[in-house]
């Protein structure tokens, strides 16, 4: 009987923490200003999401709050027209890398609101590289990406940015 229990405590705590269901994000228009301001709270959630769970290129879900964040940043023209090219060119071609950019890139704006250009570009850089750093979210660095994970380690990121 204990395990019975045990197991059926097990089974809803597994089925709970893989219940993260984007599919609402269909519904929610960015067509003006105010809409994307209410829709800070479900980027943040999809950034979130996007940053706290491993990367899995089959993760559906993923893939939906990617295109949230995308969506919402493209018709956002004030902040789309900021990305750091030379970061964002960085990621090579590499979608998985461009995607996690963004959504970082979004995180740190949402969350630093009023922060400069400068800190906004050196948190989303900090914050990918995080992410890319631990060995848990198996995502594979660049050369360059991997040179910038290094400078960060030895603390000579601002450093090494203003050259």
């Amino acid at each position: 009987m204990k395990q019975l229990i045990i197991t059926l405590i097990a089974l809803v705590l597994a089925v709970s923490t893989k219940a993260q269901d984007f599919s609402y994000l269909n519904d929610i228009e960015l067509n003006d200003k105010e809409q994307l301001k209410d829709a800070e709270e479900y980027v943040l959630d999809c950034c979130y999401y996007l940053t706290a769970t491993r990367y899995d290129k089959k993760d559906v879900q993923r893939d939906r709050a990617t295109a949230f964040v995308k969506a919402w940043l493209s018709k956002s023209e004030d902040l789309s027209a900021l990305i750091n090219e030379d970061v964002f060119l960085m990621t090579e071609e590499r979608d998985d890398l461009k995607n996690l950019y963004l959504s970082c890139y979004a995180l740190t704006v949402i969350e630093n609101e009023g922060a400069s250009q400068k800190e906004i570009e050196d948190g989303t850089l900090v914050s990918l590289l995080n992410y890319c750093n631990n060995p848990i979210n198996k995502m594979k660095l660049t050369k360059e990406l991997k040179r910038l994970v290094e400078v960060l380690e030895e603390g000579k990121l601002e450093a090494y940015l203003s050259k």
